[in-house]
Formats: C-alpha cells, structure tokens, sequence
C-alpha cells in the first residue's frame, strides 16, 4: 500500500464518532475471541433451508405503496428502474471493465476465460469489491439513472442532488459449475449492538439479468427485520463489523420463518432494509434438498460426517465444494479434520455427485451467459455541511479508485485500484453524479475544482504506482 492508501486509511478510521472509539478498541481486543465463538455458532449443523416459491409484486417507481411493502416486509421491488437499452448499455459497460482491469484476461466472447484466477472478486457468492469496480464507467452509469436516483430520493425526501452514494461493487454469477455461488449464508448488514436496530439504511441492487430459481439471485427472510433486536440477543456480537451472518441453527431458518427468492427482471431495482436477513442463492438444484449426513450415512462414510457436516450442510454443497477445489482437496479436508484413510473414498463419491450436477445444470445455463448480473447501490442523505472532513476523505477515496461497503456516509474502503484502466472520466461525470461523489459545488465546473484540491494533497503524499495514477488524474479535471 502507497502512502496515500496508508494515510487515508487512517484517516478514515479517524473520522468515526469519539462515541465509538472506545467500542472499537474493545472490539479490536476481543477480535480473536468473538471470531472463535462466531465459528462455533456456525459449526451447528441445521438442514439446508428450502426457499419459497415466491413471485414478488413489481411496484413502480413512484408508487407510494412500494415503500410501504419496504416498511412492511423489510424489502421492495421496483420494476424497470432501468429500460431495456439501459440494461444493454450497463451490460456492455460491464464487459469493458472487466476486460480493461483484468489486463484482457477476461473476454466477453470467450467463456473459457472466465475461469478463476482471471475473474476477480470472491467466487464463493459472486460478489465483485476490487480492482476499482466501485468507481468504474460501469458502476457510475447505473448509480445516475433517473429512476434509481428517484426511488432513494422518495425514500429520504429529498433531491437526488441532496443524495450520496456509496462506492459499491457488484455480483456476477458464472455459468460453470465450478463457479458456483454458496447458498445459505443469511446474514444481516447492520449489527444490532453497534448500530443499533432501529432503522439506518436501505440497501439497493439493480438487475442486469432475470433472476429466478433457474439462475439463482437475491433471497429474503421476509419481516426479519422486525425481529432484528432479538437476534443480537441470541446471538451478541463483539465487534463493530456490521456483517453478520445467522447461525444455522437459528430459529429463524425454521418454520414458521419462510425464506424465498425475490424474481426480477432485468432493469429491476429491489431495495432492503439493512436489518433485513438476506443472502446471495446459487440456481437451484434438487441436490439443495439433500441433507449431506442422509446422503454421507447412505454411502457408507459416516465417519467422515464429523469432519464434512460443519461445513457443508447439503449434497449440492459437497458437490460444488469438488468442482472448486479438485486441485487442493486434500489439503482441504485436511483443515478440516477429515481422516486421510477417508479422503479417497469420500472425493470419488463428490465427484460423482459433482458430474451429476454440472450435467443437469449444463442443460439449463447457457455457458456463453453470465447467470446473474447485479450492481449494488446505495444512497443516503448528505450529512452536516461542516463534516467537510468527511466529504474530503470520500473525495480522496473516489480519485484512489477506492470501492467501499455499501453504507455511503462511512466510507469503508475494501480496495483501491491498481491503475485507472475501466474507471470511470471524472470530466464525463455532470453536476448531480459529482454531488453523490461527495463534493459541495452542485456545477460540474467548480465540483472538479474541489477534486483537484484534494488531488494536490495527495500528490503530495504519494509515492510509487498511486503518484503515476494519481497524475494521470489531472487530465480529467
């Protein structure tokens, strides 16, 4: 990390609340601790969860019963956020980026190139937070269409312009079964005993793709959020970190509580509560249903249940779990206590279980198309005027290529890019998209000028990689 990285790094982290300061250093003291009482709560062994088949009421955008059913449920969608050529505009957008930042690895017409280690971001749930995705061509097109800015506006009650975005990344789910996405990691993004859990913040995704049981998508625990304080009760966190992820064997994942996919179509926005429990789901598949320890018990290897079950919960699971980790799979079931005498009995019985699955899913996903396509946003109003501090910090994260969580007023950041190959032109953003970066001015012009102040501060600081990105900037402003 160049210092400029380091320095707004620690900048940011000075930026929180005194309020806070000493729940973090408490926190940071018993990181290792919570950590480990964290993985017991999930090393609990609970049934894969059954989704519901559900089809959502697309509201439009200016119905005021949509934000009704976000209050009600915890969740909203609102159709045809974007129209058709915008879908196609955003996709192609997409494809730039991931061509232009992975050095032209990664191609839009050849799938095999999709494979890992060409395809960033993590592809255990398809989620895309680095290589400056937050603050490329791609991410700014869908954060500025009308609609989009119009339903977190209504929302807050205020201008568009009176808004702030997050810099967000997306989620891509691949066609390869290697590729597959995990299922059954709900998880709520505000932590009850830090935030609180009254209501702080609507999380958005915009849906480049439709999205059914067929492809896999965005699932809900409706009215979960009503419930939020109860599950810090169950379940206290001891740390600040807003990303929790329900316990399996949480009440919740249990009837009466039905878990369902939310279908959209392309061009669809759904907004959530961020107390809502929710989670990424890979296309189903009637292995999803199969208990991993009827199945294990069936094939003679009940041995290996104590070793496999608190990892994996289903057959489709163990089968993905193959297909991702063929090469490392000894080393993996190692660290996770399986018997060596065992290994070989158990990786000939996920194989097989892997060749059934790639075989029934190669019939319904196209493999020249991506099965999903998302990009996260989320805007909240904008703070005090005199935060400056604050606007700076985002200021300087945005010209870093920074991508940050998904709460636009804390500006976490997850990753600064590399180079600016598939970022966004600051002089092709107008007035209102220079306003949701952070700056003051509603003018593009003296917008841009706010920018190259914080730039010549950083120029000042930086070395390195960061000193030849950061100069190249000043073309653009």
């Amino acid at each position: 990390m160049g210092r400029a990285s380091f320095a707004l790094a620690v900048s940011l982290a000075r930026r929180f609340p005194k309020s806070r300061a000493g729940r973090r250093r408490s926190a940071v003291a018993s990181e290792k601790a919570s950590e480990e009482k964290e993985e017991s709560w999930h090393r609990i062994y609970a049934p894969p969860v059954r989704l519901k088949d559900h089809r959502s009421h697309r509201f439009a955008v200016d119905d005021p019963d949509g934000l009704k059913h976000l209050r009600d449920e915890g969740y909203v969608v609102f159709r045809e956020a974007l129209g058709p050529e915008e879908v196609e505009h955003a996709t192609d957008l997409f494809w730039k980026y991931m061509g232009l930042s992975t050095q032209g690895k990664v191609c839009r017409e050849d799938p095999l190139s999709w494979q890992s280690p060409n395809w960033p971001g993590q592809c255990y749930n398809g989620l895309i937070n680095s290589g400056g995705v937050g603050q490329s061509e791609f991410m700014w097109y869908v954060r500025t269409r009308q609609r989009v800015l119009e339903a977190f506006a209504s929302l807050w009650q205020v201008e568009p312009a009176d808004l702030l975005a997050s810099f967000d990344g997306c989620c891509a789910f691949r066609p390869d079964a290697r590729s597959r996405t995990r299922g059954g990691w709900f998880h709520t993004d505000q932590n009850g005993l830090t935030t609180g859990s009254d209501f702080a913040c609507a999380q958005g995704l915009v849906s480049l793709t439709h999205s059914d049981a067929c492809t896999g998508g965005f699932a809900v625990i409706p009215r979960s959020h009503k419930h939020h304080a109860k599950i810090f009760e169950r379940w206290p966190l001891e740390r600040e970190n807003d990303f929790f992820v329900l316990p399996r064997s949480d009440e919740m994942l249990k009837a009466p509580w039905e878990p369902h996919l939310v279908q959209m179509r392309a061009g669809d926005l759904v907004l959530w509560d961020s107390r809502l429990i929710h989670c990424n789901v890979p296309a189903w598949h009637r292995f999803d249903e199969a208990p991993l320890s009827e199945a294990l018990k069936s094939a003679g290897l009940e041995k290996a249940q104590q070793a496999l079950l608190p990892e994996l919960t289903s057959v489709a699971d163990a089968a993905w779990t193959f297909a991702a980790h063929e090469a490392n799979l000894e080393e993996l079931f190692a660290s996770w206590g399986l018997a060596p005498p065992l290994l070989p009995q158990v990786a000939q019985q996920l194989r097989a279980w892997a060749e059934q699955v790639a075989e029934e899913q190669a019939a319904l996903a196209p493999p020249h198309r991506l099965s999903r396509l998302a990009a996260y946003v989320c805007f909240a109003p904008r703070p005090a005027p005199e935060d400056r501090g604050a606007m700076r910090m985002r200021l300087a994260a945005a010209l870093l290529g920074a991508t940050t969580s998904h709460w636009p007023t804390r500006c976490v950041v997850s990753d600064t890019a590399l180079s600016r190959e598939g970022l966004a032109n600051f002089k092709d953003l107008d007035g209102v998209a220079l306003r949701l970066l952070g700056c003051e001015a509603k003018d593009a012009a003296t917008a841009r000028g706010e920018l190259r102040t914080v730039l010549r501060t950083l120029l000042q600081r930086c070395d390195g990689a960061h000193l030849q990105q950061l100069a190249a900037i000043e073309a653009e402003l």
